[in-house]
């Protein structure tokens, strides 16, 4: 599966800073501009930058729930994938971080059940964090 580009990321938060200019039209273009990205699955996104997307696109408006599952299921992969270490970051750093993701990804809408969520999970109890 191909992931969106970084012009995914630039048009995300462009798209937010027309919806705070009051521009909706032009926000409206910048959000179907991203999401257009998003499933021609142009050059590849790293790490937390789906989420980012994510939480830009919800922020701007766009209710498109297949994007935004879309890009859950990218951060997931990737999460599963390098399980957080490609950039051996310490652990208070990926802790930190990774509850970020879980707080984007619910304020973006993305609702559990759902795959990042259980990574997110994982990954937290394996740094020492619990549930409690």
């Amino acid at each position: 599966r191909a992931m969106p580009g970084p012009v995914a990321v630039s048009l995300s938060r462009q798209a937010v800073a027309l919806t705070l200019a009051n521009r909706p039209a032009e926000a409206e273009q910048a959000v179907a501009a991203a999401t257009r990205s998003i499933h021609d699955g142009s050059a590849g996104i790293e790490g937390r930058q789906a989420i980012d997307v994510a939480f830009n696109l919800a922020l701007a408006g766009a209710t498109d729930s297949p994007v935004l599952d879309m890009l859950a299921s990218l951060a997931e992969d990737e999460l599963r994938t390098h399980r957080w270490r490609r950039r051996g970051w310490s652990k208070p750093r990926s802790t930190y971080t990774l509850v970020q993701l879980a707080e984007r990804a619910a304020a973006a809408g993305l609702i559990a059940p759902l795959g990042l969520y259980d990574i997110l999970g994982e990954l937290l109890a394996e740094s020492g964090v619990s549930a409690a």
